[in-house]
């Protein structure tokens, strides 16, 4: 194939009496002719631990001897496990590795070139992802547990939630200030207009609330102007009041001389007609 190749792991029987793979590539000459082949064997215990660093961002490692957060292992186009922390599954001598349908996640796995799925082992729930590799044909499977897959959700989710309960807090805190700063002057001048009623209302009692550039403050404004003129009001009508009474006792007064005059005239005019008559015989 004049290409880059990877064997299936085999046992290197009457060599390293280990299980290894070979890696080869073709010397070409200027002619492109071959010239030979450059090639190494890699154990299968080496690419086993290189399987071993896949995992995802932040996520747990793998505790030796047990199956931990997450773990990774290869399939070969034959549906046989090449690498898996289960050491048992993996290629030895006279062994060719375990059927990758014989693992509980491995039924998903043999069944679709790539995919996804979610199952239930040893009473948690796990996802598992697969995929082929170009260059060998076989299958990459990360086995993670789905609160590993779901942890920045909920780390989101904390945070959205934080960070809602904070807005809430200072939604609230908002309102409270302004509520406050509503409701005083509001009860200022709820106190001004029960002292206009009891007629005790002192313009100066809302000079500080007058100062504001609101709303508010103009409404102080023209509560104390209305104040002033009915205070003005007030004032031209008990001057009126008071210019009426005199008004009415002076009047009185005239016509209670006029009265006792025109009672002396009719006395002496009276005593007159009497004094005009004969005698009564």
């Amino acid at each position: 194939t004049r290409g880059f190749q990877i064997t299936e792991p085999y046992f290197d029987e009457g060599g390293s009496g280990i299980t290894v793979l070979t890696l080869s590539a073709p010397a070409l000459d200027r002619n492109g002719d071959l010239i030979g082949v450059a090639g190494v064997d890699l154990s299968l215990r080496h690419l086993q631990q290189i399987v071993e660093q896949i995992r995802l961002r932040g996520s747990e490692t793998r505790a030796r001897g047990r199956l931990n957060a997450e773990y990774a292992y290869l399939v070969n186009s034959h549906g046989r496990i090449i690498t898996h922390p289960t050491r048992a599954h993996m290629p030895r001598k006279d062994f060719a590795g375990a059927e990758v349908r014989a693992l509980e996640d491995g039924k998903f796995v043999a069944n679709e070139a790539e995919g996804s799925a979610r199952i239930e082992m040893n009473g948690e729930w796990r996802r598992v992802y697969w995929a082929v590799g170009s260059l060998t044909g076989w299958k990459v499977v990360l086995n993670v547990r789905e609160a590993t897959v779901i942890a920045p959700i909920t780390l989101l989710t904390k945070r959205l939630a934080g960070s809602g309960v904070v807005a809430v807090l200072f939604m609230v805190l908002v309102v409270a200030v302004i509520a406050h700063k509503v409701t005083r002057p509001l009860g200022q001048l709820t106190g001004a207009v029960a002292a206009v009623e009891a007629g005790r209302f002192q313009a100066a009692t809302l000079d500080a609330l007058a100062r504001h550039p609101d709303e508010l403050g103009g409404l102080a404004r023209g509560f104390q102007r209305m104040a002033r003129e009915i205070r003005q009001r007030e004032t031209m009508l008990a001057d009126w009041n008071a210019n009426l009474e005199r008004t009415v006792e002076q009047r009185t007064a005239e016509l209670a001389r006029t009265v006792k005059l025109t009672a002396v005239e009719m006395a002496e005019a009276a005593d007159y007609v009497r004094s005009l008559l004969p005698a009564p015989e």
